[in-house]
């Protein structure tokens, strides 16, 4: 099964910037979604394979939690994902989103429900 991510150069924001983790961890999750859907796997399923439960693959489809290259490697596999390059931009991004934001050095003075404004702040670009 060969599935691209959307867009076919580098992700970029404004400036040229790479968009944030919060953005990325959107991305990725939206594209584990499409690839689960489009293999016929259920939530409960794929959480069984990596391990863990329904609720991650939520979380992880929703942009909510960071990425581990074990479960990301073991979802495409069983999503019938073959294509190196996409499995390798796939592992890439997820690597990316797991990575912190500018906004992390002022964690102790921002709310934790602010982060994921700012990380999408981030990664907005006006047309």
């Amino acid at each position: 099964m060969s599935m691209v991510p959307p867009g076919d150069g580098p992700l970029v924001g404004r400036d040229d910037e790479p968009p944030g983790p919060t953005a990325l961890r959107i991305l990725v999750g939206s594209q584990l979604r499409r690839l689960r859907e489009s293999a016929g796997v259920s939530p409960d399923q794929a959480g069984y394979e990596i391990r863990a439960t329904r609720s991650k693959i939520s979380r992880m489809e929703n942009g909510r939690v960071g990425f581990k290259d074990r479960d990301v490697t073991d979802l495409l596999a069983l999503y019938g994902v073959t294509d190196e390059q996409v499995r390798t931009r796939m592992l890439s991004l997820a690597r990316q989103a797991n990575s912190t934001g500018w906004w992390s050095k002022y964690d102790d003075v921002l709310p934790d429900w602010f982060e994921g404004y700012v990380g999408l702040e981030g990664a907005a670009s006006v047309n």
